[in-house]
């Protein structure tokens, strides 16, 4: 399963809008987050520890933040806290100085950060992430860890009047310091305090079917992924946001639990900044062409004009619906992008409110292949309203798109195309 963690959340917690608020500075939102840094994770996989995993979501939402919505970093309106636990292996106790297994993982004196700072201050915040994995790898005491995590929401919930408290815990859930029902008493007692729960299951296995909040918890699942089902809170239903989840291949059960399981030692990595590292570029240039379904015949167009680069590069013809029933194309799409010198947009009205191009993911992996030297071309068929598309109108277009290629004469129209292939010639 590939996780998009900021969408999963955002779409998560519509569910339950009705009842939440948007998060301002007279209610601001709690974001607490435990994560599973022992031995038990790292031993499935020499890949990524369950640091790693957490450093890897972090790093994916603050670049998205920094592309989609800007603003939070000056806004006030989401605390952000983070502890881990595991951080007593072998190494740490035969040092001079004892290290705790729970830690705070944000470098500053308290343990609670602003998201604008946090995002203000990454780069010191993420080789800080890194430079505590010498002590990881050590024992699981969940138990203690949520006891730590329960009085930070106390002490926060007395300074300020939270709209929201969520604890996200990723773990694979096999504690070390209390048996489960015990574990499972400590979260019932967090969501008592009204603290909103989201298991995130890490697992070699793929035991729990995917995209599904289940509501019971099934005995052919491991014991950590029972435990971790047992603590997460249940979803409220609203039928606004039923037929998104249903779009988007999730069913979801009646008191279906916020629980997922995902797998971070999979051959698809989620992780976007890691997923760079596994690309093995071709060495032949790649073009990509993206076009709606119903923008076929201007497609046939560019077809017929590129008809003499097809000896020089490897051509992809990307229609809007042929990721509509793939769920897994994040991790395709990031390296086809990364991959390609060239992505040509055929920006039409169907195409900018295409659900695929209206994606958040989409848009986020255009701008990070950009930034790496891949070379963004729209071109404008129809009156569309380009300029007021946000994630796109940042590509400069080859025509003015208040003059796009149906407003042309014929002879127009073929001088416009013959503009855009001599200009792909130039970037190859």
């Amino acid at each position: 399963m590939v996780l998009k963690f900021p969408s999963i959340f955002q779409k998560i917690y519509q569910i339950r809008g009705n009842t939440i608020n948007r998060p301002n500075s007279s209610h601001p939102w709690l974001i607490g987050i435990l994560v599973d840094a022992s031995a038990s994770i790292s031993q499935a996989s020499q890949k990524q520890s369950g640091l790693d995993v957490f450093t890897g979501l972090l790093e994916q939402s603050v670049q998205k933040i920094k592309l989609i919505k800007p603003s939070l970093v000056s806004e006030n309106n989401i605390d952000l806290f983070a502890y881990g636990f595991g951080f007593d292996n072998p190494v740490s106790i035969l040092s001079e100085k004892e290290e705790p297994a729970i830690k705070s993982l944000f470098k500053q004196e308290s343990p609670i950060i602003k998201l604008g700072a946090l995002i203000k201050d990454w780069k010191k915040q993420q080789a800080h992430l890194k430079s505590l994995a010498i002590t990881a790898q050590g024992t699981s005491p969940l138990m203690t860890a949520l006891e730590k995590v329960d009085e930070v929401f106390h002490k926060a919930s007395k300074e300020t009047e939270y709209g929201l408290k969520v604890l996200i815990i990723l773990s694979d859930g096999l504690a070390s310091d209390a048996p489960d029902y015990s574990i499972a008493k400590q979260a019932e007692q967090l969501k008592k305090h009204d603290v909103v729960i989201i298991s995130l299951h890490l697992s070699k296995q793929q035991s729990v079917k995917p995209k599904i909040l289940h509501n019971r918890i099934d005995p052919s699942w491991d014991d950590g992924a029972k435990l971790l089902a047992e603590c997460a809170s249940e979803h409220e239903s609203h039928d606004y946001i039923e037929p998104y989840l249903s779009e988007n291949g999730w069913k979801v059960y009646p008191n279906g639990k916020l629980f997922i399981q995902i797998n971070p030692f999979s051959g698809y990595t989620f992780l976007t900044y890691q997923h760079k590292k596994s690309i093995t570029y071709t060495s032949t240039k790649q073009i990509i062409i993206a076009y709606h379904c119903h923008d076929k015949t201007w497609l046939e167009k560019l077809k017929n004009s590129l008809t003499k680069l097809k000896d020089k590069v490897n051509i992809k013809y990307w229609e809007n619906t042929k990721f509509n029933t793939q769920p897994d194309w994040y991790p395709y799409i990031d390296e086809e992008l990364r991959q390609a010198k060239i992505v040509v947009l055929l920006i039409s009205n169907d195409f900018l409110h295409s659900p695929f191009t209206q994606n958040t993911d989409f848009t986020i992996l255009l701008s990070q292949a950009n930034n790496d030297q891949t070379n963004v071309i729209p071109i404008i068929l129809n009156p569309c309203g380009f300029n007021f598309a946000d994630n796109i109108s940042r590509y400069s277009p080859i025509n003015n798109p208040y003059q796009p290629l149906s407003s042309l004469s014929d002879q127009d129209q073929k001088q416009l195309i013959d503009k855009l292939v001599l200009l792909i010639e130039q970037y190859i």
